[in-house]
């Protein structure tokens, strides 16, 4: 477990993540809106997310705990998903010339089908432990959000955009919170399987360390 130092200023915490529950916290909170990776800036949704998640687990569980994410979504990971301005501008690059109404109509159908986006299922597994120490659905995100977020911790750590949507994926990174004097040291391993018609299980597991620099 780790003790987190406040600094205030362009900072505010963000919410709990595994346990929204609960209502105590740590001073100062969970999670920050930046990061330097790579010794470049970074500012998007993802780190208020992943940045979240990895304080809580240390703060709630021991240090050998990892996080595993399961989830079933359509669609293969794809540099556009960086950006989901640039995925939204793809969707309807792939309407035109199409019956608008038709296509609105085609999509309700799938929805009454298939019902919203699945939801992300969490384990917390302790190394030499089989049985997990917690196992829940998160909400969110859903499963469409969580491949916006996998993009990045693949892009952080430099893996090859053509490796993405292989069977196994490992990586790593680290990403420094200057303002929250937070050093993060992240491993993760991205399982991928081809279900059908599309349809992809995805599963990470997701370590890393946190360390208070002065």
């Amino acid at each position: 477990m780790f003790q987190i130092k406040l600094v205030t200023d362009n900072w505010q915490p963000m919410s709990r993540i595994i346990h929204p529950e609960k209502e105590n916290e740590p001073i100062g909170g969970f999670g920050c809106m930046r990061w330097r990776v790579n010794d470049e800036p970074v500012a998007n949704t993802a780190v208020p997310f992943w940045s979240a998640l990895l304080d809580e687990m240390r703060y709630e569980y021991a240090d050998d705990t990892v996080a595993i994410l399961n989830v079933s979504s359509d669609g293969l990971l794809h540099p556009d998903l960086l950006d989901p301005a640039n995925a939204l501008l793809r969707e309807m690059e792939e309407l035109d010339g199409k019956d608008f109404n038709r296509a609105f109509h085609e999509a309700l159908t799938v929805l009454e089908i298939t019902g919203p986006p699945l939801g992300v299922r969490l384990r917390l597994m302790r190394r030499g432990i089989a049985a997990p120490l917690l196992a829940k659905k998160l909400s969110p995100p859903d499963a469409e959000t969580l491949s916006f977020l996998l993009v990045w911790l693949l892009a952080w750590a430099g893996v090859p955009q053509e490796k993405w949507n292989d069977r196994i994926v490992s990586g790593s990174f680290t990403a420094t919170d200057p303002k929250q004097y937070r050093a993060y040291t992240i491993q993760f391993q991205l399982a991928t399987r081809h279900l059908s018609e599309g349809l992809y299980d995805r599963e990470l597991t997701l370590d890393g360390s946190i360390k208070i620099t002065s």
